[in-house]
């Protein structure tokens, strides 16, 4: 799906990060430029104890409360937030747990990019960091790296832009 033709987009984020509510405000900023309106949800499913730091709150965050023993969204308290239909959808999470899961799968998308790829291949495009088999992140230059979201979300605007 060309740029040009997405009126809307879903951004599935990781809540956890300290940087989450930055990277999504990128996402945001670089999305209006094309007067496409965006959602985002944040998922945090720790164990919220007094020494945890939240990052991301409201109504848009889904937690360890809003989602039965198996990981699935109580979809009367936040099924409204990923039941909308969407021309894209994005998935920052690179987990692979239920929740995230069944959050790709559900949302209807007419295009869906993950930077996680797993079973039953939800995902349209899958825009993920090179591996070596024991999941090291290996750096264009050969040197293992941590991959941040941020590198993600370059990649995936630079991926948009090339098919306007």
């Amino acid at each position: 799906m060309p740029l040009g033709k997405i009126r809307t987009v879903l951004v599935i984020a990781d809540g956890t990060e300290p940087e989450c509510l930055k990277d999504t405000a990128r996402l945001e900023d670089f999305f209006s430029g094309f007067g496409i309106v965006s959602s985002f949800i944040y998922t945090d499913l720790r164990k919220i104890g007094r020494d945890t730091i939240v990052y991301a709150c409201g109504d848009n965050v889904i937690t360890r409360r809003d989602t039965d023993w198996t990981g699935m969204p109580d979809l009367r308290r936040k099924g409204h937030l990923f039941s909308g239909d969407y021309d894209l959808l994005i998935s920052l999470k690179d987990s692979t747990g239920f929740t995230e899961k069944f959050l790709a799968v559900t949302a209807n998308a007419g295009f869906k990019i993950g930077t996680c790829a797993f079973h039953g291949h939800p995902f349209d495009l899958v825009i993920a960091d090179r591996q070596e088999p024991d999941g090291q992140c290996i750096g264009p230059d050969g040197i293992e790296k941590t991959c941040s979201t941020s590198e993600r979300i370059d990649a995936i605007c630079n991926f948009l832009i090339k098919i306007v």
